[in-house]
């Protein structure tokens, strides 16, 4: 999957696969804004909204979209 694929998640909510086999469920979001307001997110990662977990996109290893 390249990164502009992966981009078309955002504001989705999808489950995503680590490369360490955690999985995570719920909304997408991007970390650039919240890195400038906050100053510990690096920009170009993202989280998972309920979940404490910060990740690039080459750590995901898979994803797919689902429905609520």
């Amino acid at each position: 999957m390249k990164k502009a694929d992966f981009m078309a998640f955002v504001g989705k909510n999808v489950e995503i696969t680590l490369f360490d086999g955690n999985v995570l469920k719920g909304q997408l979001s991007y970390c650039d804004e919240l890195s400038e307001r906050h100053g510990w997110r690096p920009p170009k990662y993202f989280y998972i909204a309920g979940f404490n977990v910060v990740f690039k996109f080459s750590h995901v290893a898979k994803v797919k979209e689902i429905k609520r």
